[in-house]
């Protein structure tokens, strides 16, 4: 199914990423899934991390390394973000358990972007890829977070992102209403 017949105003609620989650074939897709949902990354980015990406820390946290695969500094150094999440984070396990299975030096998942794109059309005919960026984004922002701390996030190198990224909700409208004198 092309992309742009898709719904796009929507975001993911939990219950639908539950269910996706559920019904995935193999833990290597739970993760997956897990990592799109949790870190709102590009599909890209997410097929690119590996084992040694992601760092368990002592007091409870876990960081995962993001690399930007197009994106170099003047030196010609690959650009990379760091994404620190609490570890008891909704699905986080999926990946823990996830990481285990795999051996030190590969990436995570070893798929291409069609073959991620079609397991997520299968768990989800109403979600793609990019969907879970827009849901991560989306609902940081409905907590409050501000078009810096997106940037940071998403590691947008222009803060001008946030407006194509961060879908206009009920909810941040309602709260800017409420602020209102």
């Amino acid at each position: 199914m092309p992309l742009l017949t898709k719904k796009r105003e929507n975001i993911l609620g939990r219950v639908e990423v539950e269910d996706m989650i559920e019904n995935a074939h193999c833990l290597r897709d739970k993760a997956m899934i897990s990592i799109l949902y949790i870190l709102g990354c590009r599909i890209t980015e997410a097929l690119n991390i590996k084992k040694d990406d992601i760092i368990l820390q002592i007091d409870d946290m876990v960081s995962f390394r993001i690399r930007a695969l197009k994106r170099r500094d003047a030196s010609g150094v690959e650009y990379s973000h760091k994404i620190t999440v609490v570890k008891d984070t909704p699905f986080m396990e999926n990946i823990l358990a996830y990481i285990d299975t795999i051996s030190y030096e590969d990436k995570l998942f070893d798929i291409s972007r069609v073959h991620a794109w079609r397991i997520i059309d299968k768990l989800n005919k109403n979600a793609w890829c990019h969907l879970f960026r827009h849901t991560r984004l989306t609902k940081l922002a409905e907590k409050g977070a501000s078009p810096f701390q997106l940037q940071t996030w998403a590691g947008w190198k222009s803060i001008k992102n946030a407006d194509s990224y961060v879908q206009k909700s009920d909810k941040l409208i309602l709260d800017l209403a409420n602020k209102v004198d």
